[in-house]
C-alpha cells in the first residue's frame, strides 16, 4: 500500500513533521480500529512536553489540529496524572484550537 502525504504541517524544532503525521494516521485508525494504548500515551506524553517546554504557541502556529489531535489524546492521562484542574485546563486548549483552527 502507498503511504499518504505528509501532512501540510513544516515541523519545529521540538517536533518533527513525522510526528505530526504519526499523529494523524494515528487518530485516523482510532477511528476504525483497536490502537495499542502505548500510541496514546506517547501522544500524551508528546502534548505535555510541549506545555512543560514552552514550546506550545510554536507548535501551534506550525500545526494547530496536530496540537489538537494530541491534547484530545492526552485527556485521559492528563485527569489521572495531574488532576481533574489541569485535565479541565487540557480541555480547554483542545477546545479553542479546533474552534479557532
Amino acid at each position: 500500500p502507498c503511504l499518504p502525504a505528509p501532512t501540510d504541517c513544516l515541523g519545529t524544532e521540538l517536533v518533527s513533521q513525522d510526528v505530526w503525521t504519526l499523529a494523524r494516521e494515528i487518530d485516523k485508525a482510532i477511528q476504525v480500529t483497536h490502537v495499542p494504548k502505548t500510541y496514546g500515551i506517547e501522544m500524551a506524553n508528546a502534548f505535555f512536553s510541549l506545555e512543560r517546554s514552552g514550546a506550545l504557541a510554536g507548535a501551534i502556529d506550525d500545526c494547530a489540529l496536530g496540537v489538537a489531535v494530541l491534547a484530545a489524546h492526552a485527556l485521559p492521562m492528563s485527569e489521572l496524572r495531574f488532576g481533574t484542574e489541569t485535565a479541565k485546563e487540557h480541555y480547554l486548549i483542545y477546545e479553542r484550537l479546533v474552534h479557532d483552527f
